[in-house]
């Protein structure tokens, strides 16, 4: 997998409020869940969560439970392992967990999100031309995509993709731009690299959470299949 590996210490990545992705792999238990930060003691180097939920519903994950998480910031993601220390009621009613954390995490830039096989139709529009075509991708990250299209277009110019990723989450007018191009000699497709460069911080996120579940799907998948020849 694609990570990028730059160890920052704890107390310079971690914050109160951020998004959290929870993986947890127990078969009894497995799946992805979504949390935030309510608190953190760097000292006890406790964190205090909201409830892991999943399509809604609160999931009390018990001590001792072993997490694969990824805090999602502005510019970046921060990954670590953690295990549940317990989980209640707070003060003001709400329910929590307490998670363990490391010394250091795992820093991810924006620009070296993790990318994933992701095969779908779209199209964009040359902001030059205001000509329309359809094309394939190849990949997805939360920074941009790869894409298969017919159309020659130059390196550095403006693009404006549509495309539905999934039913929650679509690409609508998103300014992008081509940062890479190649050309398949026996299709004469052209493939290109495109960044997006006015992505909503929202969608960003969104398409965080979607791939690393592709992800996982795609790690347990192979496990699988290793486990049955």
């Amino acid at each position: 997998m694609a990570y990028f590996n730059t160890q920052i210490k704890a107390n310079e990545g971690l914050k109160i409020g951020k998004p959290l992705i929870i993986d947890v792999s127990d078969p009894l238990l497995e799946g992805v869940y979504k949390s935030s930060i309510y608190d953190i003691d760097f000292t006890k180097k406790v964190m205090k969560i909201g409830m892991p939920s999943s399509q809604g519903q609160f999931v009390p994950l018990p001590a001792g439970t072993r997490l694969y998480v990824k805090m999602v910031d502005k510019s970046s993601l921060y990954v670590f392992q953690s295990m549940v220390v317990s989980y209640e009621k707070d003060e003001e009613g709400f329910l929590v967990m307490y998670i363990l954390f490391p010394d250091s995490l795992r820093k991810i830039q924006r620009r070296q999100f993790v990318r994933v096989p992701f095969f779908k139709e779209g199209d964009f529009i040359r902001l030059k031309t205001n000509e329309s075509y359809k094309f394939i991708s190849k990949d997805l990250s939360a920074g941009g995509l790869l894409m298969v299209s017919p159309c020659e277009i130059e390196l550095s110019e403006k693009v404006v993709v549509n495309m539905a990723i999934c039913e929650s989450i679509s690409l609508d007018s998103i300014t992008s731009q081509i940062v890479r191009s190649d050309r398949n000699i026996q299709t004469k497709h052209w493939i290109y690299g495109v960044e997006f460069k006015d992505l909503p911080r929202s969608i960003e996120d969104r398409i965080v959470r979607y791939v690393f579940v592709l992800e996982q799907e795609s790690r347990r998948k192979i496990k699988e299949e290793g486990a049955n020849p």
